[in-house]
């Protein structure tokens, strides 16, 4: 049975949905999306500045700056993050040369890291306390306030980031509202139903659940599950590809994995309605934005209206209030060149940064838009929420003017047995875990 009352749904993915397939252009070079998120947001970065910072001189081009007396002036400019130990082309070679490559690292940071500030006029590289106390990453587009000091470097006195648009009053729902985030599934080739995987299907369809909890399952009006559905079966060849010297392997998927799932999801949709997003694992395309997981895969549920597959990112709004998501590649790969452990503090960082995924193109696989950046957060979001997180978390981020964005990290159920269920009315969100 679909939830009683459902608010009013609107999808808007539509700048994640890369132009059709028969003219894609990998091609082109990714100078194109530096471009336009530096055209973008510099306007906005310097709005912020000169908002912050009354009476400060703007200089438009990061090497029109005249050292040498001191004055604090204001630049902006796109973050590259200069990293010895940043993985490169010529780990790839080594492997197809059969030489030895380093082992591949959790964190790639070091003491010998260096943060620059680029444009198209050129790069400049930044020193000072904002800088070494608080992490940014390659992409990030700031405004700085500071001066060139004798070693011809910009000794930062503060920083600031693009504001997004803020809408106000954030939209009121009158009843109980729920939204369940699921990531995590991984149904692979040697899946098994197993008893916390059931207990989650009869309690997201009203089968399951104490008396106090039926209150709050009747108000589910839709499932999000986000990424890392299926799992990868990985298949190895004793041939050896013409000009290569690796082995030949590739990753595929079991027919009986997509049986699975079909059925799994077939079962929700009968209940909920049900968004089901693209990971890293799944079957789509690799780089970001990943597109919708085509419905043939799933030829018993899409038949239900109930049910769709959407990209990732992910965006929609339901009853006013405004959802952005996406299935955690962005937060893993922003884990990998920063100095820090609080995964909560890097997805806060995006929101302040207002762009999702800054480390895309330098180190995470993306499309070479030209003329636009999707990436770009624009308008605040009431939700925002990352799939396939080590563990649970949430918090209420409280913007630089007051605006409050709920942050949930949806952990990986084939690992955790624990979802994330909020209440749009509220924004309050929990956990609830099917652990035994």
């Amino acid at each position: 049975m679909i939830a009683n009352h459902n608010p009013l749904y609107e999808n808007h993915s539509a700048p994640f949905n890369v132009r059709a397939a028969d003219t894609r252009n990998y091609a082109t070079q990714y100078a194109g999306l530096y471009f336009s998120r530096l055209a973008l947001l510099r306007p906005k970065a310097f709005k912020t500045a000169s908002e912050i910072w009354k009476g400060s001189r703007i200089v438009d081009r990061v090497l029109d700056i005249q050292g040498g007396d001191g004055e604090s002036v204001i630049i902006a400019g796109t973050v590259f993050m200069d990293m010895p130990l940043k993985p490169c082309i010529l780990d790839v070679v080594a492997k197809e040369a059969w030489v030895t490559a380093p082992p591949p690292r959790v964190k790639y940071t070091s003491d010998k890291d260096k943060v620059l500030l680029e444009d198209e006029s050129g790069r400049l590289e930044l020193v000072g306390a904002p800088i070494d106390t608080g992490f940014l990453v390659s992409g990030v587009v700031v405004a700085v306030r500071g001066y060139e000091n004798e070693n011809n470097q910009f000794h930062v006195q503060d920083i600031c980031f693009p504001r997004y648009q803020i809408e106000h009053p954030i939209p009121t729902i009158e009843e109980d509202t729920f939204v369940a985030f699921v990531s995590g599934l991984s149904v692979g080739p040697n899946f098994a139903l197993s008893l916390e995987l059931q207990l989650l299907m009869d309690y997201l369809t009203g089968e399951a659940g104490s008396v106090s909890d039926q209150a709050s399952i009747a108000s589910i009006c839709r499932v999000v599950v986000v990424g890392n559905s299926l799992e990868k079966k990985t298949i190895s060849e004793s041939s050896y590809a013409a000009g290569s010297m690796t082995k030949n392997s590739g990753e595929t998927y079991s027919p009986s994995s997509l049986t699975w799932l079909d059925n799994l999801f077939s079962q929700l949709c009968s209940s909920v309605h049900v968004d089901v997003m693209p990971g890293s694992e799944d079957a789509t395309n690799y780089a970001l934005p990943q597109y919708a997981m085509p419905s043939g895969l799933f030829p018993k549920t899409r038949g239900f209206s109930s049910f769709q597959s959407v990209s990732n990112p992910y965006c929609a709004s339901i009853g006013g209030v405004r959802l952005l998501g996406t299935s955690g590649q962005t937060i893993d790969d922003i884990y990998r060149y920063v100095d820090a452990e609080d995964r909560m503090a890097m997805v806060e960082r995006t929101l302040r940064w207002g762009h999702m995924a800054p480390t895309a193109p330098d180190t995470l696989a993306c499309y070479p838009f030209q003329d636009a950046d999707p990436f770009i957060i624009d308008k605040h979001p009431n939700l925002y929420f990352i799939g396939n997180q080590p563990e649970f978390g949430t918090k209420l981020s409280v913007g630089p003017l007051g605006e409050t964005t709920r942050i949930v990290l949806v952990p990986s159920f084939s690992k955790t047995k624990t979802i994330a269920l909020v209440n749009l009315r509220t924004l309050d969100c929990h956990k609830v875990s099917f652990k035994q």
